[in-house]
């Protein structure tokens, strides 16, 4: 033994990698002294607990999916072996989903009859709302239970949004989905108009109703280029000077003054007249006419007609709960598997509401008008005119109206955008939410916001779990961080509907399934939803000469079958969810343990969220939506975004040691950076900045809103975001506020334009903005430092905290990986894409353990450093490489070995030791500061490259028809389905190359999609023993999910996306047998066959894909050699 310094610096942490076998299993040592070497059932407690909550994942852990039925179509013999089928390949939940049967929709009879003396066509058997679809429902639920698993249901058929047949609600109905719609007659300065007043257009059968809102006039601004058309509608854009009068007091009925009895018209026939002159003297007035009007949205299918309920009136959730308690859940026997469940969900997808049926581009209530005088304290009948917008949804579409101040007309904007959030939230959700607790024992899950202008983050507050999708945001983190502030701020889990994307059935292999799910997880997403899983069986064709009509091979469609991938055993790659699945599950369950814990929260309030999926791969080159100066997110702080107005509720609190919104997430620090704020809003984060929180406001940022839409807020907090107080107001706030000892303001050194340079270029954030904003500095000069902390700035990894009250969770993630349906341009541009070595000090003191989620491994590290209240270790992660750093806060034990020249320390059953990758002297430091040095043979390694690998390819292929049949009263039900054929290909040995590159003449080797299983030998020297083991390193398995036997015995949880795994427990001395099986997409197979549906235009999906094992395979060995053996007595 030497004596040795006690500092440990960088150089000195080991790496965090796979295990080294079970035969190094661990004690629990915990520590050099012999008081804590006693203390092995603290460590085994630990360990004990991450084994119970991770080796086999509770239900709640496990991906969900969603599940495309065929209407009401299934049998129950399909629904029951589907049902089977989910839990047995992992999936803990199933989102249940009425998609349109093309042939069943056009009551083609003998595609789903056998017989049918009913007399009701098949959508009236079979579609949402039918009796058969109720019972497909219940057993769904009643197998759920039986499994163990979860259900949701959307709320009304389709996805799009909730509605109700309308024998339950009409669309006249307040409680249906309205729109505003408007009609412009024109006069001039001193002319009198007299007439009746213009109805707006309607184009949609069905609704009549046509309230009268009211009627404004504007007078043109002189430099005005729109005009109007012969429907009263605006071509082009409007222009208007601030002249605006109301003249709804002057409209009258039957010659009598209107009244908002008599503006309500269930005819739309009533002649409403208008006596006017605007005051003389030059320019042009245009009288608008609003009215209010039904949208017609009708989703399909159904077994009769469906209507959109209203998304801001409370008529509109009132009809839906009516409707659910009194016809669907009246069923005891359902009710009563629903709340025996206990998991069950209502889950509102994507907002997707036509006004299509009217002019105004808004959807409306009967309530709004009264609303927003009763929220924001003033009218808004002057400034209609400023809230009509372009397009058919209601979303952000163009306004085609200016106005003289446009500071002011975009306050009045906001503050309808907020009361209609606000009328969503206590009307619609709240509602909603309130009546699945008390009476269903269900809960609220939705995609909260986006696809319509209700502010993006508040909305949280009514749901019980906030959903977001990969379609819209990809695998791009900026896009997800909006909503997990939303989720982090209000405690609620944040989960993804994922695998959701235009031409992307049957094309990717699951590496771009397992980025996209990664950088989820790096949000603050915690739990998956496929999107999605159909049966294979479902309505037969009605035209033999077209291969892709009806129900084909793999398997029925349920989705669009250009959308989004098909999860389960239609897929080769199914054969090896064994492992995958399960790791999934894991992932999320350290997720979803304790409170989120977040740095910093990027302040901002959106009210048309861009929901758009970028091209490009902006995350993996750099590029930021929002706070576009990475240095925060390099140097290891972690932010997201939600709006201000979240801080006003007065339950929100502050601790220095505990952080804001402690019982959550305990945010650190909050930065500003948009113009406009409320006051309210201001004047709460002036009481917070009071009792201490860190606030850093930044002026001169711009912020990318659209792929079209950027925008420089010159100046921070500037302008009230609406009319509820002046801008002098709120001047006079954050003058208050700026002289606090806790907040910072920093000028960014950035372009003070929002167009010039380009904030699309490819290098504009790492040119422009990197490290140019201030933040990062002004965060330091506050004190505030990240949670889980870089020593040096890093590019590749992003990191995810959870804490209980005993346990941190560090997980951390390579983000840059080469992955990813991304094709065009900037792919010309490189990805740094290598294996990175981090050090990371989190701000809690504890014993760490590295936790391995393809196999359960528990390890105590063996070197760390414990000081200045942090815990510091390394971390070493391959492109796409994922780990999980636990730490045992009730052990606060020092690291058992400060260094070593080894490839790493380790923990072993007789105590820490070293593990080295190549024969000879090693140097350790142990806990004590005493010195170890050891002799090491280490037994050379192999490279199986170019070994005799022989090839076994399992080809899947079209096999038979089959069909099904159930009958009931009255009828009998036909559903059809293919089986597969799983025909073998002996390759014989074969370089490790693609197979579509081989030569074989069974079949097309382009052609082949399956399973192959490749198996070669090597022979290891006859002194091998138990302290020996090695790792197999594969190169690359096309991107596909792999598994790894040795000697006979399966090599549990072989990551393919690190490409290694530890397979010491099985080897022995002599010759050993590998045999690696390598499962694909069906994507080389659906090509030959032409499904229309893959892109033939991407240059990826419409390729032959790249399958089998290819590249570098080695076995790289290694020795263990204890460094200080436990004495008898431990």
């Amino acid at each position: 033994m030497e004596d040795s310094k006690p500092a440990l610096d960088r150089r000195d942490f080991l790496k965090v990698s796979g295990g080294v076998g079970a035969a190094l299993a661990l004690s629990g040592w915990v520590g050099a002294d012999s008081a804590e070497a006693t203390s092995t059932n603290v460590a085994d407690r630990f360990i004990a607990a991450q084994h119970a909550l991770l080796d086999d994942p509770a239900g709640k852990y496990r991906p969900a999916t969603r599940w495309w039925l065929a209407e009401g179509l299934h049998t129950d013999a399909t629904i029951m072996n589907d049902m089977k089928t989910l839990h047995e390949i992992g999936i803990g939940g199933v989102e249940i989903v009425c998609m349109p049967e093309p042939n069943l929709d056009s009551n083609l009879s003998d595609t789903v009859f056998v017989s049918n003396t009913t007399g009701k066509t098949p959508q009236q058997i079979y579609s949402w709302g039918s009796d058969e679809w109720k019972n497909d429902t219940k057993l769904i639920i009643q197998q759920a239970n039986r499994y163990g698993m979860s259900f949701s249901m959307t709320s009304g058929t389709h996805w799009a949004n909730a509605n109700l047949p309308i024998e339950n609600l009409k669309f006249d109905d307040d409680g249906a989905g309205k729109a505003l719609g408007y009609a412009i007659q024109t006069t001039t300065g001193g002319a009198a108009f007299t007439g009746t007043l213009k109805r707006s257009r309607m184009t949609v059968a069905g609704p009549v109703r046509q309230d009268l809102i009211a009627v404004v006039a504007k007078r043109r601004a002189d430099d005005n280029t729109g005009s109007v058309t012969s429907d009263g509608s605006i071509s082009g854009t409007m222009s208007y000077t601030d002249e605006s009068v109301v003249l709804t007091d002057k409209v009258t009925l039957d010659g009598v003054p209107v009244t908002p009895a008599t503006m309500n018209d269930p005819t739309g026939k009533a002649a409403y007249a208008l006596n006017w002159t605007p005051p003389a003297g030059a320019g042009t007035w245009d009288i608008y006419a609003f009215w209010m009007q039904a949208t017609g949205q009708s989703p399909t299918p159904s077994a009769t007609t469906n209507v959109t309920i209203n998304y801001i009136d409370p008529a509109g959730m009132h009809a839906f709960i009516d409707y659910y308690r009194n016809h669907v859940f009246n069923d005891p026997e359902l009710k009563q598997a629903i709340i025996d469940n206990g998991r069950g969900e209502i889950y509102m997808d994507s907002l997707e509401i036509s006004t299509s049926n009217s002019n105004g581009g808004e959807f409306w209530g009967s309530t709004l008008m009264n609303e927003f005088e009763t929220r924001r304290g003033y009218s808004l009948e002057p400034y209609l005119p400023y809230v009509i917008r372009l397009g058919g949804r209601a979303r952000d579409t163009a306004f085609p109206i200016v106005g003289a101040d446009q500071v002011a007309v975009k306050k009045v904007r906001n503050d309808f955008f907020e009361t209609i959030t606000d009328m969503y939230i206590d009307n619609v959700l709240k509602p909603l939410r309130a009546y699945l607790h008390d009476e269903m024992n269900m809960k609220l899950r939705a995609e909260i916001t986006y696809g319509v202008n209700y502010e993006i983050t508040t909305p949280a507050q009514g749901v019980d779990y906030v959903e977001t999708e990969s379609l819209e945001f990809g695998n791009q983190i900026d896009g997800h961080r909006t909503l997990a502030g939303a989720a982090h701020a209000n405690g609620i889990r944040y989960s993804s509907e994922t695998g959701a994307g235009s031409g992307q059935n049957y094309a990717w292999p699951q590496d771009d399934f397992m980025q996209i799910m990664n950088t989820q997880f790096a949000s603050g997403i915690q739990h998956t939803v496929f999107h999605g899983y159909a049966s294979i069986s479902g309505a037969d064709s009605h035209d033999p000469s077209n291969p892709w009509d009806g129900t084909y091979w793999p398997g029925h469609e349920g989705m669009y079958s250009r959308h989004s991938e098909r999860w389960g055993p239609r897929q080769p790659e199914s054969t090896q969810y064994g492992d995958y699945m399960p790791m999934i599950a894991r992932t999320q369950a350290v997720l979803q343990q304790g409170k989120a814990q977040m740095d910093v929260a990027v302040l901002r309030t959106d009210y048309a969220f861009n929901n758009g999926r970028p091209t490009m791969d902006n995350m993996r080159h750099g590029k930021a939506g929002y706070f576009k100066d990475l240095e925060l997110q390099d140097n290891g702080y972690t932010y997201d975004y939600f709006a201000p107005e979240i801080l006003e509720n007065k339950s929100v609190k502050y601790s220095k040691n505990d952080g804001l919104i402690p019982e959550n997430v305990g945010y650190r620090a909050l930065v500003i950076y948009q113009d406009s704020i409320r006051l309210r809003s201001a004047e709460a984060i002036y009481d917070l900045a009071r009792r201490g929180l860190p606030v850093v406001i930044v002026n001169g940022l711009v912020e990318t809103l659209s792929s079209t839409r950027n925008y420089l807020n010159a100046k921070a907090a500037v302008h009230t975001l609406g009319n509820e107080g002046s801008d002098a107001e709120l001047a006079r706030v954050m003058a208050r506020l700026v002289k606090l000892p806790s907040v910072e303001v920093v000028d960014a050194d950035v372009p003070q334009s929002a167009t010039s340079p380009d904030p699309g270029d490819p290098d504009y954030e790492k040119t422009y903005y990197y490290g140019k904003t201030g933040v990062y500095d002004a965060l330091r000069r506050l004190g505030v430092r990240p949670r889980a902390e870089f020593a040096e700035p890093n590019q590749t990894i992003l990191t995810a905290m959870r804490r209980t009250k005993d346990t941190v969770y560090l997980w951390a993630y390579n983000f840059m990986d080469k992955r990813g349906d991304y094709t065009l341009g900037w792919d010309s541009i490189p990805i740094d894409s290598e294996t990175v070595t981090a050090t990371i000090s989190v701000d809690a003191v504890g014993r760490p353990y590295s936790i391995n989620t393809w196999t359960t491994e528990t390890e105590p590290l063996a070197t760390y450093q414990i000081a200045g209240g942090r815990t510091s270790f390394d971390v070493t992660l391959a492109p796409g490489a994922t780990t999980v750093v636990a730490l045992d806060l009730k052990k606060k034990t020092a690291a058992p070995v400060r260094s070593t020249n080894a490839a790493k320390a380790i923990m072993t059953a007789d105590g820490p030791a070293i593990l080295a990758t190549k024969s000879g002297r090693y140097t350790s430091t142990l806990a004590n500061g005493s010195k170890v040095t050891t002799q090491v043979f280490v037994p050379a390694g192999i490279d199986l490259t170019k070994a005799t690998w022989n090839l076994t390819l399992n080809s899947w292929t079209p096999g038979q028809k089959k069909t099904l049949t159930e009958a009931r009263d009255g009828y009998t039900t036909k559903e059809v389905y293919y089986e597969t054929n799983k025909t073998d290909i002996n390759v014989g040995t074969t370089p490790l190359i693609a197979w579509k590159d081989m030569t074989f003449t069974q079949q097309d080797p382009k052609s082949v999609s399956g399973v192959g299983t490749y198996t070669t030998t090597f022979t290891l020297p006859g002194t091998w023993d138990d302290t020996n083991g090695a790792y197999l390193n594969i190169d690359s398995t096309g991107g596909a999910l792999a598994s790894v036997w040795v000697n006979g015995h399966k090599i549990t949880g072989y990551d393919f996306i690190a490409g290694r795994i530890d397979v010491s427990t099985a080897l022995k001395a002599g010759s050993n047998t590998v045999k690696i099986e390598v499962a694909s997409s069906l994507r080389n197979q659906m090509l030959a066959r032409g499904y229309p549906d893959l892109l033939t235009t991407d240059a990826r999906a419409g390729s032959v894909a790249s399958y089998g094992l290819q590249g570098n395979v080695s076995l790289d060995t290694y020795t263990v050699a204890v460094l200080e053996p436990r004495s008898p007595h431990h």
